[in-house]
């Protein structure tokens, strides 16, 4: 069962009022309730006053992870990379930076295109641990850097580059892909 004040979290990241809205995202801050986590990134797209979108990233800073997860969970995801950046900036800063940039990597490989592209521009930009390399992460890349969408795999390639020895290996055949396609361009 849920403690009263996260059911009243999650009825106030509803609220028409943009000061109650702000205030739960404020209580979101000390909150652990997957629940109330999830309906905080689920509207986070249709928070549109000055302060509220704001408040969401510094209540995530606690359990970056936690809010990660959600965005990907979540039936918006679509409209959600722009979080997903910030989240990943606050991950990074973390003392389990590397093992969330291998997790999220790992979430990545079955997300839709957008956050595919938000979460390893992202972490490319953000995250500057090293990640061990495990099989998991491997089947991961994989899926990426042979994504139909060109742009997602390329987007894997300086993570694939930093976190695998020699992962330029498995980068030759879409390096070739995306040469073609720039000789095709021209």
């Amino acid at each position: 069962q849920r403690p009263a004040g996260d059911d009243s979290i999650i009825q106030a990241l509803r609220s028409e009022h943009p000061q109650v809205r702000l205030a739960a995202l404020l209580a979101l801050g000390s909150s652990t309730d997957p629940k109330a986590i999830q309906a905080a990134v689920d509207a986070s797209p249709d928070l549109k006053d000055g302060w509220s979108h704001p408040a969401l990233v510094p209540a995530a800073d606690a359990r970056p992870w936690d809010f990660i997860q959600a965005v990907f969970k979540s039936s918006r995801s679509e409209e959600l990379a722009p979080l997903l950046g910030n989240l990943v900036r606050l991950a990074a800063s973390k003392p389990d930076a590397a093992e969330t940039a291998a997790r999220m990597v790992q979430l990545a490989g079955s997300a839709n295109d957008s956050l595919k592209l938000a979460a390893l521009e992202s972490l490319a930009t953000h995250m500057k641990a090293d990640v061990a390399w495990s099989p998991s992460l491997d089947a991961a890349f994989n899926k990426l850097i042979n994504s139909e969408n060109l742009e997602v795999a390329a987007a894997s390639l300086p993570l694939l580059a930093r976190w695998k020895q020699d992962g330029s290996a498995a980068a030759k055949p879409l390096i070739a892909k995306l040469i073609a396609q720039v000789q095709r361009a021209d």
